[in-house]
């Protein structure tokens, strides 16, 4: 009904952009990826399709990088003008939108609409979501680049900049997210970051940013498992999440914590079997068909893990 009054594209990317959030807080990640795609295509953004092409593009974008710098340092960034484009900053909006969709969706081309977006935001200005993109970078200067200390700078810059903004507490929890969970844990001890990922979790819940608290629930208990935490702490932690994800109806993300939860039960011995994660109040093939079923790779990904890890150590 919006979509219908909407008097120019910039209303319709606005549209498009709340309906992502909605069908990401129902599990149906496929059809909120292809809303994705749509909203893109209205500022003439198309991606490839086959994954080769997709690589080719992807480091491209990453090669243009160092040159739309253009040999500023990254912490500058920081005091870099806005975009005076509205396409422009619309469009960094619709793409910071969809990375954490595409990530756990199609997480192939997250790459590279991330890098696409730090060239539109050197090479033209900021919009308001440009912290997040920049954000978004470091993780792909960690797991692609293994370029650890410019993640680091690029992650303290975003948290600067991002306090430019009139709606900086919109976006404080997940900049405190990626910093504690993909940047700050290859640079210090594990232990320092959680709590980090509680005022993310606090600031995404104050801002109501209930997708990127969803996000953060299973990476805040992967942390303490990784950590080494005592089991019935992890239980204990999983639990409150798992609440939180029950009462913001996020069907999906509440399945993937209970995975989490039941790994450390297993742990304990306290389900079915060492490799089995069942007992009486959890089924576990039930838990991954829904998983599966609504497209959410990462958690597949989290379960797979905990079943390896099972099995390496019955």
């Amino acid at each position: 009904m919006v979509l219908e009054k909407a008097r120019s594209t910039l209303d319709r990317a606005r549209v498009y952009r709340l309906r992502q959030r909605f069908y990401q807080l129902s599990g149906r990640y496929r059809e909120a990826m292809a809303v994705a795609l749509v909203a893109l295509r209205l500022f003439g953004v198309t991606l490839p399709e086959s994954d080769e092409d997709i690589r080719v593009a992807t480091e491209a974008e990453i090669r243009q990088v160092p040159s739309n710098l253009r040999e500023r340092r990254i912490a500058d960034l920081a005091d870099a003008p806005m975009a005076a484009d509205a396409d422009v900053r619309a469009t960094i909006g619709l793409l910071a939108e969809a990375m954490p969709l595409v990530y756990t969706a199609r997480p192939a081309l997250w790459p590279l609409i991330t890098v696409k977006g730090v060239n539109l935001c050197l090479g033209h200005g900021h919009a308001e979501e440009s912290p997040f993109v920049y954000s978004c970078y470091t993780m792909v200067l960690v797991s692609i680049c293994g370029d650890i200390p410019s993640a680091l700078q690029f992650s303290d810059m975003t948290l600067r900049l991002n306090e430019r903004f009139q709606g900086a507490a919109a976006l404080r929890g997940k900049l405190l997210f990626h910093h504690a969970a993909v940047v700050n844990i290859w640079c210090r001890h594990f232990a320092t970051n959680l709590p980090l990922l509680e005022q993310a979790f606090l600031a995404c819940l104050d801002a109501g940013d209930l997708v990127c608290a969803g996000f953060l629930t299973y990476n805040a208990v992967w942390l303490r498992l990784e950590n080494g935490d005592p089991l019935d702490c992890i239980i204990q932690v999983a639990r409150r999440y798992a609440a939180f994800a029950r009462q913001s109806h996020n069907d999906i993300v509440y399945n993937v914590v209970r995975v989490e939860e039941q790994f450390a039960a297993s742990l304990k011995g306290a389900t079915r079997a060492s490799t089995d994660f069942s007992d009486g109040a959890f089924d576990e093939a039930d838990c991954v068909a829904a998983i599966e079923q609504a497209g959410f790779g990462l958690g597949t990904a989290y379960y797979s893990h905990h079943k390896a890890d099972r099995g390496l150590h019955r």
